[in-house]
């Protein structure tokens, strides 16, 4: 089955693995229509990906992911329709790019300090220019990793060096849920919480608690049709929306097949479905919230 709405992606501006443009082509090429790239922490891949959504006929929406912390862990905020020329939230962004190249840096420390030989060649390979070590992932790291023989695939790259518990690890600053949803509504957004139940591995009554958090700091919406949710998960995201007046978005969370084997654009991992209601409703709130 494939989907006609893709509300959440990520493209080299982050830690995806296709540049804005080639990841619109695939959208396409899968079938999408309507398509949102949401990078973490940055709008640098908009420009590009609208224009090639617009040659290629394909209704688009510009989109960010913001990392927050929470004491119960680490959330993601999307933001939809947001202003990618605002400068008051770029100035915001370019702190977010600052910690990030910080933590970077920390990581590739710690990796070559153990015995990895991460080289500038290694890095520009991945992201084009060491000028753009902010929009280092993860996932470039993993591939490094690849390249040297240090692991044999990326689950591996994670569980030993990269992950929350891997020896090469450095958890990275993080913006507050409420300075998250202001700075996303200031900047023109609709807000909504990413994958409710993915970060906090289904722990219904944690997520629960982070969702009536969220919802007191002025979210709009829940991603309720994510690529890793359950039915269960589904359903129990439609009931908090519409007991609370939220509308609901979805999307694959496309990075690229190195990083998530079997996840595809439009389609998830066989089962996503992103009904054409969420279209509109996304719509009709960035028009009653900004006009």
């Amino acid at each position: 089955m494939t989907n006609r709405i893709d509300l959440h992606n990520h493209s080299t501006a982050s830690d995806g693995q296709f540049s804005p443009r080639q990841v619109v082509e695939k959208a396409q090429a899968n079938g999408v229509e309507i398509y949102a790239l949401t990078d973490h922490d940055t709008v640098d891949g908009v420009a590009e990906a609208k224009q090639t959504a617009e040659e290629l006929g394909i209704q688009f929406a510009s989109g960010i992911e913001i990392s927050a912390d929470h004491a119960l862990g680490g959330v993601h905020i999307l933001g939809y329709f947001v202003n990618h020329h605002d400068e008051d939230f770029l100035s915001w962004l370019r702190q977010l790019k600052r910690w990030r190249e910080e933590r970077n840096v920390k990581i590739l420390d710690n990796l070559r300090g153990q015995g990895i030989p991460v080289t500038e060649e290694d890095i520009v390979e991945q992201i084009g220019s060491m000028d753009r070590l902010e929009s280092m992932g993860r996932p470039h790291m993993a591939r490094i990793l690849l390249k040297h023989g240090a692991v044999k695939d990326f689950n591996t790259a994670f569980d030993r060096f990269l992950g929350k518990n891997g020896s090469a690890y450095v958890d990275k600053k993080r913006v507050s849920p409420q300075e998250a949803v202001d700075q996303l509504h200031q900047a023109g957004g609709v807000v909504v919480l990413a994958h409710p139940f993915v970060p906090q591995k289904r722990d219904l009554p944690k997520v629960e608690a982070i969702v009536r958090e969220l919802i007191d700091a002025g979210i709009d919406g829940l991603e309720a049709y994510h690529a890793e949710h359950t039915r269960e998960q589904v359903e129990q995201c439609l009931k908090w929306a519409q007991a609370n007046g939220l509308i609901v978005t979805g999307g694959s969370d496309y990075h690229g097949p190195d990083v998530t084997q079997g996840n595809e654009l439009g389609k998830g991992y066989g089962s996503l479905y992103v009904p054409p209601q969420v279209w509109d409703d996304l719509q009709a709130t960035r028009n009653r919230l900004h006009g």
